[in-house]
């Protein structure tokens, strides 16, 4: 899948993100729309028992208190003079605390009571009223916003993005992937970007892919980069463990190195079976009088490290642990297999010990002629004391 990150990285720059709070998908009516809404509100709420005790606390009179209050703060207390029923539904709403999202005011709702059928002749009253609280509870009721309207990309960085042709988590990301490779028109990130909070772990690992190659790419872009590997790993994905293992061991612009938290998310990495993270996780735990030092581990996830990536360096390490019993039982024919494999990788230490082992038969077959040649090579890489052991 990687090999179309490429094609991708020229809108990467243009992506930014921030904390956003659950944001409405459209616009609350204005004008007309506003009007008929309200009407139709009033309709429902003489159907429920209009101005009742038993119906204040209705969903008819909620509906109406919502759209009276977005009324009166669209064009003020003036636009619902006549709305006997609306004024009375407001007068509701200043009754006692939590109603409609507000704080009590009682005078406020006496006034507002009196004027029911009259108009307002009460000074008290201006443009005003509501507290932004109570606009909040508005929108929430009918669903919709009296402010800028979300852009998907806004939608999906708060979570809330509509599902696509129906679709969510992996269905929806296989979806907008594919949309994207065959290039057709629209902005599949926002799409990408929900499908990554839905658990698409493919989502999550494309996404932290392409933020980190993007010949553009910013401190910010390195930060999303590390969000949605973090979110992957979350998910198990041996991939995004690794991404944060290295950015944590490597350190990024605007993320400073650390050691630990690369360490444990190399451990996880190693442990879903990733290939390349064992032997952080192995240097994780090999450090001497630190908190986290175990010959166990250490010489379990060198032995991985050895046994995936043939890695010299952990071979030689696993291959010494091995011979000496050290962090598990004693195994000469484990440790005489890493000790051939570091030596191919011009271990030098690896090299004389095999030689010594070849010669002795430890681990295996008496192999003098080859014990010999293995001894040369580690005096050939610099090691005195095998350029010794040929003089004897």
């Amino acid at each position: 899948m990687f090999r179309f990150v490429a094609a991708m990285v020229a809108s990467i720059a243009a992506l930014a993100f921030v904390s956003l709070p659950a944001l409405a998908q459209t616009a609350c009516p204005q004008g007309a729309d506003l009007d008929a809404a309200l009407q139709d509100a009033v309709s429902a709420f003489h159907r429920a028992g209009g101005q009742k005790k038993s119906n204040k606390t209705s969903a008819e009179t909620a509906r109406l208190q919502a759209y009276a209050i977005l009324l009166w703060q669209d064009r003020s207390k003036r636009a619902i003079d006549d709305q006997e029923d609306a004024k009375w539904a407001l007068a509701v709403c200043l009754e006692k605390d939590g109603v409609c999202g507000g704080k009590k005011h009682k005078p406020l709702a006496n006034d507002l009571f009196k004027a029911v059928g009259r108009g307002y002749s009460s000074g008290y009253m201006n443009d005003k009223v509501y507290p932004v609280e109570m606009i909040g509870w508005a929108e929430r009721q009918i669903g919709c916003t009296t402010g800028p309207i979300a852009t998907p990309l806004e939608l999906a960085a708060a979570g809330k993005l509509p599902p696509l042709d129906g679709l969510t988590g992996q269905a929806r990301f296989d979806k907008a992937f594919g949309r994207m490779m065959a290039k057709e028109e629209g902005d599949q990130y926002p799409q990408l970007i929900q499908a990554c909070y839905e658990k698409s772990i493919e989502a999550c690992d494309f996404l932290a892919s392409a933020y980190e190659i993007g010949e553009d790419s910013t401190e910010a872009d390195k930060k999303l980069a590390l969000k949605y590997a973090e979110y992957s790993c979350l998910q198990n994905s041996a991939f995004g463990c690794r991404f944060a293992a290295i950015y944590y061991s490597q350190g990024r612009p605007g993320i400073p190195r650390d050691d630990a938290t690369g360490g444990l998310r190399a451990i996880k990495a190693c442990d879903l079976g990733d290939e390349l993270s064992c032997g952080l996780a192995a240097a994780y735990y090999s450090t001497p009088d630190t908190p986290t030092y175990s010959e166990e581990k250490t010489r379990h996830y060198r032995s991985l490290d050895c046994e995936r990536k043939n890695n010299p360096f952990s071979c030689r390490v696993f291959g010494y642990m091995a011979s000496n019993g050290q962090g598990g039982a004693e195994d000469k024919v484990a440790a005489r297999a890493a000790f051939q494999t570091a030596c191919k990788g011009d271990e030098a230490l690896a090299c004389m010990w095999l030689g010594a082992m070849m010669r002795s038969g430890g681990g295996g077959p008496v192999d003098v002629e080859g014990g010999r040649a293995a001894t040369q090579k580690a005096c050939n890489l610099g090691n005195s004391t095998a350029c010794n052991a040929l003089g004897n």
